[in-house]
């Protein structure tokens, strides 16, 4: 019965002594999750209003291409942005699927490909 209650209590100091020193480590990661969040939060505001190249999200959300980039790129791979036909110059549009948009209800994700797809067929035939 001791070893068991020693062990337990050994556990418990252990616990207690990472959360100590770990504590700091915690606190950053959510402090820069927060960030995360808030510039994600700006970006998609301002996706929310149509389609927008990696520049003119820069602009518009004061951050840097790169940082942009880098959110685009993670909205891409889990499907919440899609890259669109018309492009800003050299660069590509970005728009918001329509599950990712603010206030849709709908659950249905696009591929970029599929966006792309019923963008062409929208125009017709000539």
């Amino acid at each position: 019965m001791s070893d068991a209650g020693d062990y337990t209590r050994a556990s418990r100091e252990t616990l207690k002594r990472l959360r100590e020193e770990r504590s700091q480590h915690v606190k950053a990661a959510n402090a820069a999750n927060g960030v995360v969040r808030a510039e994600r939060k700006r970006i998609v505001a301002d996706l929310a209003g149509g389609p927008m190249s990696v520049p003119q999200l820069a602009a518009a959300t004061q951050l840097s291409t790169d940082r942009v980039l880098w959110h685009i790129a993670a909205m891409r791979k889990y499907g919440h942005v899609a890259e669109m036909p018309e492009r800003d110059g050299d660069y590509y549009t970005y728009s918001l699927v329509p599950e990712a948009r603010p206030g849709s209800k709908t659950k249905e994700r696009k591929t970029s490909a599929a966006v792309t797809d019923q963008t062409d067929n929208e125009g017709g035939e000539d």
